[in-house]
């Protein structure tokens, strides 16, 4: 688990050098985008999603049930990792002047990239780490992990939107994101009852639950011990969790991916009749 930590960390750290920090020069620049920056940036996700489905497909390459620890952790890596970057890049989405905004409301806004992206990092991602093969299996996970990228980008647009100022929509985007991860279940698998509710707010706590469900059902069993089987629910890190409850994250992302559009929906309807 710490191995997993150490993943993350250094995810979110290059995040931040790069993708965050060229997008954050690009928009105040001259106080104005310039022309051709969506371009720009389009051209520079290519090499960073490349860059990490090679990290990613080489640590997990053809895991199996046998190494259950692993694949909860790359279940866990999908939630967290396609929870924050559509996030943070739907921050970027707004530009700081009004004028500008108002003509950005009027084209509508579209975020296709980001699903292009993470259906390619999943799809090349889950054949090398050897998760389940079945079609049902694959299609579920691939629509969990979309899902997943739609609800953050609306928090996204929501807090850029609703704020209009990037350094602290940045600033609240990041204790949002510790907040989900650290609430997911994952890491604190005994959370105490005055603050468990916490986890019902968490995207990435659901994205994580649905996952899970997606690979494992609760009949099924694993290696364990001296030639022994143990049954999946009851592994540490899912039985936290457990494989039951699904219609309820699923539901619960469902209300956050209408409920943050509809924010920023709003927010932009109030700045363009100011």
């Amino acid at each position: 688990m710490e191995d997993q930590a150490s993943i993350m960390q250094l995810l979110v750290s290059a995040y931040k050098a790069n993708l965050a920090r060229s997008a954050k020069a690009e928009l105040e620049c001259d106080g104005h985008f310039h022309e051709g920056t969506e371009d720009k940036n389009v051209k520079q996700w290519p090499s960073k999603i490349v860059a990490v489905i090679v990290i990613t497909g080489l640590l997990w390459w053809q895991s199996d049930i046998s190494q259950l620890q692993d694949q909860v952790g790359l279940l866990f890596f999908y939630s967290e990792f396609w929870g924050y970057v559509p996030l943070f890049d739907a921050i970027f989405t707004f530009p700081q002047e009004r004028m500008m905004l108002e003509k950005e409301r009027s084209s509508g806004i579209d975020l296709p990239m980001g699903l292009i992206f993470s259906t390619t990092f999943f799809s090349i991602t889950y054949w090398m780490a050897g998760l389940k093969p079945a079609p049902g299996n694959f299609f579920s996970g691939l629509i969990i992990n979309l899902l997943n990228v739609l609800v953050s980008q609306g928090l996204g647009l929501a807090l850029g939107a609703g704020i209009m100022d990037q350094e602290p929509a940045i600033t609240i985007g990041i204790v949002i994101v510790m907040f989900f991860l650290l609430s997911s279940g994952y890491f604190v698998q005994h959370v105490p009852k005055y603050i468990s509710w916490i986890k019902y707010l968490s995207i990435t706590q659901d994205t994580y639950k649905l996952l899970l469900g997606s690979q494992y059902k609760p009949g099924e069993t694993y290696p364990c011990g001296a030639n022994g089987m143990c049954l999946v629910k009851d592994f540490p890190s899912i039985k936290s969790m457990g494989l039951n409850g699904q219609t309820i994250s699923l539901v619960a992302l469902a209300i956050m991916l209408v409920v943050y559009r509809l924010i920023a929906y709003l927010a932009l309807m109030r700045i363009g009749s100011s």
